[in-house]
């Protein structure tokens, strides 16, 4: 029986579950020269979960979000609001549900991601020096391949484009990322994991060349797709020739959002203007960094990440200053939003993002925060008071829950569904999308729909790279960037108001503030913005620039 027939053998049968298998059915029919192997590993997949989570044995930095760290005991000091730091003040113990998603083969079943399931056992018939070169031709590993083949079964001396940041390595690898070490999945309901040998994919040869170290073993070419990152040029219908590159995408949604939606227009109206010079390549969920927000927008900052787009909220974490675009009751409007951030108050907190070394493509939009409970209809201040309501880790949020009078906490994203569920919290806030993909509905009865809180989104450049593109390609990235930027708010508020009907359909009561109970909030977190320039200007910000800044949005 050849490989086809046993491939097709095996995904007919009950060795794996139904997504497993239709994720493979479309990686394959997209390339089909891959080779899949199934590998039974044996072990249960609750059983694998709970060894993962042991405490201290896997981590993420302490700057990634709430949802990605555990609050079991001794992992969350509930009284102090703080994380036990592990190796260092640096590391804290990963949350099950992060661990779970990582540890999940069928969560990264796609071109890119499925390099972390690549064998690194040598063959002969496949592996060669040649094949290894021409697929770095064009890369900054050019000419750094060594002869000598990799022993058969050895794994990479280095990691791989991704690899697990802040998880220990004690047992299997999790909490890290698409480049985590290849066919040694610990398990899934009915997976067991999956090794797959082939050429190079787009965004993957980077990574491909990690994995063998660079050690002269390689697939004897390329495919089709790879990604091109020669310095041949490419002409346009003008006639202009712009130099063919690849850039890399980070935002920190995932791949079904808006937020990737972005990307992918800018990076196609980008390719259509430089007639294919340039090349934009999406990895959604902060995949570059292992989910890690905060090091998703350092790497833009650095250059290893060409594009990013992230909140308002988590760039505050580098400069407390960005948080001005969560003040509450900023905005009364989509128009309003609009206006400002197209106006003079974006320009302002543009330059904030710009000193950090980056460029400003557009402000996109995470869309307003809208509070849900499970007691009663929020229809004015007194309705707030005493309600335990989670609320995202901001100090701007936390002083404005605290001012609503709610009884506030920040807690781990991931545990909030059952916290709701089993009564720890009464409420949440987030915009819908985001309410809606952890099933909020499901345990809370009311939403109050408002313009009290907003998240914005930056969609940055690396610096240094817009710098030393020419005036030409500036143009047209600016132009992409702004569009890209406009056409993903559009899309936004379009999945907000789909939300709020699907939950209106489900019987959740929506109410809406008449004028008189906005203003009643609006005037009871009316300091705020003074606790907002006080915490600025405690971290070494110039005062009067604070007061500019928020005065701005405050016209």
């Amino acid at each position: 029986m050849g490989y086809k027939e046993q491939y097709m053998q095996w995904l007919e049968s009950d060795y794996m579950d139904e997504a497993t298998k239709e994720g493979l059915r479309q990686i394959h029919a997209q390339y089909p020269n891959w080779t899949f192997t199934a590998v039974k590993t044996g072990l249960d997949w609750n059983t694998v979960i709970q060894n993962e989570g042991v405490l201290g044995r896997n981590l993420v930095h302490t700057n990634s979000i709430s949802s990605y760290k555990s609050l079991a005991d001794g992992a969350y000091n509930w009284d102090s609001g703080t994380w036990t730091g592990f190796d260092g003040n640096t590391w804290v113990a990963a949350s099950t549900e992060i661990i779970s998603y990582y540890m999940d083969p069928r969560n990264f079943l796609d071109e890119v991601n499925v390099f972390q399931f690549l064998d690194q056992s040598y063959n002969a018939s496949l592996h060669t020096a040649e094949g290894l070169q021409s697929m770095l031709k064009g890369t900054f590993m050019e000419g750094n391949v060594r002869t000598g083949a990799v022993a058969s079964g050895s794994t990479s001396g280095g990691s791989s484009s991704g690899s697990t940041s802040g998880s220990s390595s004690s047992g299997s690898s999790s909490g890290g990322s698409s480049g985590s070490t290849a066919g040694s999945s610990s398990g899934s309901g009915g997976f067991g994991g999956m090794s797959a040998s082939g050429g190079g994919a787009q965004g993957g040869l980077d990574m491909f060349g990690q994995i063998f170290n660079m050690g002269g073993s390689s697939s004897g070419s390329n495919d089709s797709n790879a990604a091109d990152n020669s310095t041949d040029s490419s002409n346009t219908e003008s006639g202009t020739t712009f130099e063919k590159q690849t850039w890399r995408y980070a935002c920190s949604a995932t791949e079904n959002t808006c937020w990737a939606d972005m990307g992918r227009d800018f990076g196609q109206m980008v390719s259509d203007a430089t007639g294919g010079a340039i090349t934009v390549e999406v990895y959604a969920a902060d995949q570059l960094t292992a989910g890690n927000q905060s090091e998703g927008i350092q790497a833009v900052m650095d250059g290893s990440t060409q594009l990013s787009a992230h909140s308002n909220l988590i760039y505050s974490a580098f400069d407390q200053r960005l948080n001005v675009v969560s003040l509450p009751f900023l905005f009364d409007s989509f128009d309003d939003v609009d206006a400002k951030l197209d106006g003079d108050a974006g320009k302002a907190v543009g330059e904030v993002v710009e000193s950090m070394g980056l460029h400003l493509l557009g402000i996109a939009e995470n869309g307003f925060r809208h509070p849900t409970n499970s007691k009663h209809p929020i229809a004015s201040l007194a309705d707030m008071k005493g309600l335990k309501i989670r609320v995202a880790g901001s100090s701007v949020l936390n002083n404005a829950y605290q001012a609503w009078g709610a009884n506030w906490a920040n807690a781990n994203w991931s545990e909030v569904f059952t916290a709701l569920q089993t009564g720890t919290y009464d409420g949440q806030e987030n915009p819908l999308p985001t309410a809606d993909g952890a099933s909020i509905a499901e345990v809370q009865k009311y939403v109050t729909y408002w313009t009290g809180v907003y998240d914005c989104i930056f969609f940055t450049m690396n610096a240094d790279l817009y710098n030393s593109l020419s005036p030409e390609l500036q143009q047209i990235v600016d132009e992409c960037g702004q569009k890209a930027a406009q056409n993903q708010r559009k899309l936004e508020r379009e999945q907000d108001q789909e939300v709020l009907q699907k939950w209106a359909d489900a019987g959740v009561t929506v109410t809406e503030l008449t004028d008189e109970a906005a203003a009643e909030f609006k005037d009871a977190s009316s300091g705020v913005a003074d606790l907002f320039v006080k915490d600025c200007v405690d971290k070494g910000f110039d005062q009067s620039e604070v007061e500019s800044l928020v005065a701005a949005f405050q016209k």
